[in-house]
């Protein structure tokens, strides 16, 4: 198999109050196979979305290792610095979230070309591109719209326009269809899908619904901080 992350004795404890604290993540190895489409399944509280952050280089274990496998090296994450991190996460990770932090002030257009720019495309490369992808998720039509002016839905498929407007290895999703309905949320989970087979990205997608999990090709159930058991073949 060809590896792109591969995560060994990952432990996690948090602050509970003033009593004392919790293990959120108790000794979790993992492997992500290159261009597959993998679910952390489980309700909340288990450290699904601890689990992502940590594998995402967006907060550091207490313990264990995050090793990545891109353009022909491998490097331990946590060993860069804070600019070097910053730059993968904008070169090589995009990010879908349950809440899509999109810039409020900035058009659907200017919040997918943003990432871009900051990574020195040049401006009109990158609004070429970004209309693009609105164009391929079905936005045409609202690409000049704020987000106030988006339904949720489009909201949402502005932020799967972001977090590939880089050409990412891998984008890590933390529950993305959890404020749409039924409908709307498998509509983002095809595209998702559809990008994972077109373009092999790697996707990794914390969740607790089964039907979001039904697209993996492989589920990973947490259960106590503990990854219990892995299902498919990726």
């Amino acid at each position: 198999m060809d590896i792109i992350i591969e995560a060994k004795g990952l432990k996690k404890t948090f602050e509970k109050d003033k009593k004392g604290k919790v293990e959120v993540i108790r000794g979790v190895d993992l492997n992500v196979v290159r261009g597959e489409y993998l679910c952390i399944m489980g309700p909340s509280g288990v450290g699904k979305t601890t689990l992502l952050y940590i594998l995402s280089s967006l907060d550091k274990p207490d313990e264990g290792s995050v090793l990545y496998f891109i353009n022909g090296t491998s490097f331990e994450i946590f060993n860069k610095t804070n600019d070097e991190l910053a730059r993968l996460r904008n070169q090589k990770i995009g990010f879908i979230f349950q809440f899509h932090h999109l810039l409020p002030e900035f058009t659907a257009i200017e919040n997918v070309a943003l990432p871009a720019i900051i990574g020195g495309v040049k401006e009109k490369v990158a609004f070429t591109k970004a209309k693009q992808l609105l164009i391929d998720l079905g936005l045409e039509g609202q690409i000049n719209n704020k987000p106030s002016e988006l339904s949720g839905g489009e909201q949402q498929r502005v932020a799967i326009a972001r977090a590939l407007i880089n050409n990412p290895e891998i984008v890590f999703a933390d529950e993305p269809t959890g404020n749409l309905d039924t409908n709307t949320a498998r509509t983002v989970l095809n595209l998702m899908a559809s990008f994972q087979k077109k373009l092999g990205i790697t996707f990794i997608v914390a969740t607790h619904s089964n039907e979001v999990a039904n697209y993996g090709d492989r589920i990973a159930f947490m259960k106590d901080g503990k990854i219990v058991e892995i299902r498919g073949r990726a």
